[in-house]
């Protein structure tokens, strides 16, 4: 379970690794991205919403989406405060 951390509110997310697709979209929009997120399609969540998972906070990247007839929604999301400096 997660808190949604702008609402303090709980909803059901499952953290994966980010499809080779998320990562060209996220790359051709310059976004940075960490992981991928399942959840619930009545989460409503959406871009730039902070949820925490485990104790780490992740920011959504974008707004979550389903395929036809799922009810799981998709989001890709990067793990915050996120150093985007590399040594």
């Amino acid at each position: 379970m997660v808190d949604w951390v702008d609402q303090e509110r709980t909803i059901g997310v499952e953290l994966t690794s980010p499809s080779d697709t998320e990562l060209q979209v996220a790359a051709q929009m310059g976004v940075t991205i960490t992981h991928s997120a399942m959840m619930p399609l009545d989460a409503e969540v959406s871009y730039g919403d902070r949820i925490e998972v485990d104790g780490e906070v992740y920011q959504l990247q974008s707004d979550p989406l389903s395929s036809t007839h799922s009810a799981i929604a998709r989001a890709t999301v990067r793990k915050t405060p996120f150093d985007e400096t590399t040594s």
